[in-house]
């Protein structure tokens, strides 16, 4: 019988549990958990305009995703897309004045969310788990995959 490694069982559990609340706290503005972490990245750069392909590998997510999202988020009032000057192939994201009226609202949620998520940790808690979260991270990578699979 195959027993799942419990770390993963809560990291899926907690992703989950994030996006279902983030997509209820948004639902009102039409958008869910995926536009909202989209917004955040191109609040970032504001003002000055992102390009389409830069959110893509800063979310690490694929460019037809973003697409779609930015899509949607334009539909809704909250970016604008123009067709990039100097490469005529790509998308440069500009917010709107609407997209600038709820950075409040979604910093907000995320902050709320964040700090539920924290309940009952300490500083040295999250120090810790940041530390440990941060060495899975960089392990998981293509090269230690393939020794650890020809190892076996």
């Amino acid at each position: 019988m195959y027993a799942e490694e419990p770390v993963f069982v809560f990291l899926r559990s907690i992703v989950k549990k994030m996006h279902s609340i983030a997509d209820k706290e948004l639902h009102p503005l039409g958008m869910s958990h995926a536009e909202m972490r989209l917004l955040m990245m191109i609040y970032q750069t504001d003002p000055d305009p992102c390009s389409q392909e830069d959110l893509a590998a800063k979310l690490v997510v694929d460019r037809s995703n973003v697409g779609r999202a930015l899509k949607k988020l334009e539909h809704l009032g909250f970016i604008q897309r123009a067709k990039d000057l100097q490469d005529g192939r790509a998308y440069r994201v500009f917010l709107t004045k609407r997209g600038r009226t709820i950075r409040e609202r979604l910093f907000k949620v995320k902050s709320s969310i964040e700090g539920t998520c924290m309940m009952g940790t300490t500083e040295k808690d999250r120090e810790v788990l940041a530390g440990l979260l941060e060495r899975m991270d960089q392990s998981l990578c293509e090269e230690n995959y393939r020794i650890l699979k020809d190892s076996e």
